[in-house]
């Protein structure tokens, strides 16, 4: 397989645009870490029943070692639970709405990251193999790592538009307060968690699972709508087409077909990689611009 080979199937501009694209990815990840972690604080279900009691069964829980802030609330059942963290670095001036603040937001700035960089790292997965089975001309493969850089992506971009409409929306509250950070984070935590831990496993046996993941579908949907001119549909129908063993799986091994000039039958020869065979030629070129070229360039026999 060479260059001039693949680029003679694709094109030069799309060779040159995949060039441009995975070129531009790599510039803006060059800085991006390679571990990370994240922080998830729990609350501590509490035995006591008394303010005194309760400071007392956390303290025993808590390591002599280090700085270590803790504080005690209670439900409208009167439960009791504790919230601890090494992390607080106390507020000026203290209020209880400013440490309960910094405990939420800790939690969320660290999932939200964590969140953001694993897409990331998917997509420099995704976006290298499928530049890579390209050059080795491995269309299939192509087709399915293209479809999950699609699908993520649109995962993405639907996800960080409803947070940043929760975060905006908090901010013109104006001052937060226990109560009102309290109302906020308890969605978003839950959209943080889907999109993190969210399945649909299980479903073949209609079993739902504890934490149900988004269709995939609705997250092209809305970034097809936000972008009517690029065809997103249609480059995920044809990408899954070539995922599928359909139309566009099996057509991927057909190096040549034609009409025999007498127009009694066609003539396909199929191959395990195309471009390695002598009598390759493309179904349509590059620079034609129609799909469904039925232009006089195509071969005849």
């Amino acid at each position: 397989m060479t260059d001039a080979s693949v680029t003679r199937a694709l094109g030069v501009k799309r060779v040159s645009r995949l060039r441009e694209t995975i070129t531009t990815l790599k510039a803006m990840t060059a800085d991006i870490p390679d571990h990370a972690g994240w922080v998830l604080h729990r609350p501590v279900p509490l035995r006591a029943t008394g303010t005194l009691q309760a400071d007392l069964e956390m303290t025993q829980r808590l390591p002599n070692a280090g700085s270590w802030f803790y504080t005690v609330r209670y439900d409208s059942q009167g439960r009791r639970s504790g919230i601890a963290t090494p992390y607080l670095r106390l507020p000026e001036p203290l209020s209880m709405d400013a440490i309960v603040g910094q405990i939420i937001f800790l939690d969320l700035h660290c999932r939200l990251g964590a969140w953001w960089l694993t897409h990331v790292w998917r997509a420099q997965q995704l976006a290298e193999s499928s530049s890579s089975a390209l050059h080795i001309w491995q269309i299939i493969t192509a087709a399915a790592c293209s479809r999950s850089l699609l699908e993520g992506a649109a995962a993405f971009s639907a996800e960080t538009d409803a947070m940043m409409a929760e975060w905006d929306e908090l901010k013109q509250m104006g001052v937060p307060t226990s109560d009102s950070i309290s109302r906020f984070a308890a969605p978003l935590e839950k959209r943080i968690s889907r999109g993190q831990f969210g399945t649909r496993l299980a479903e073949s046996v209609d079993v739902k699972p504890p934490l149900q993941s988004t269709n995939v579908m609705t997250y092209v949907n809305k970034l097809a709508k936000q972008r009517p001119n690029e065809n997103i549909k249609e480059i995920y129908e044809w990408l899954c087409d070539a995922v599928h063993p359909s139309f566009g799986g099996m057509t991927v091994f057909v190096a040549n077909q034609g009409a025999h000039f007498s127009e009694t039958h066609n003539l396909v020869r199929i191959a395990k990689n195309p471009l390695a065979d002598k009598s390759y030629e493309p179904a349509y070129r590059a620079d034609c611009g129609q799909r469904d070229c039925r232009c006089d360039h195509r071969r005849r026999r």
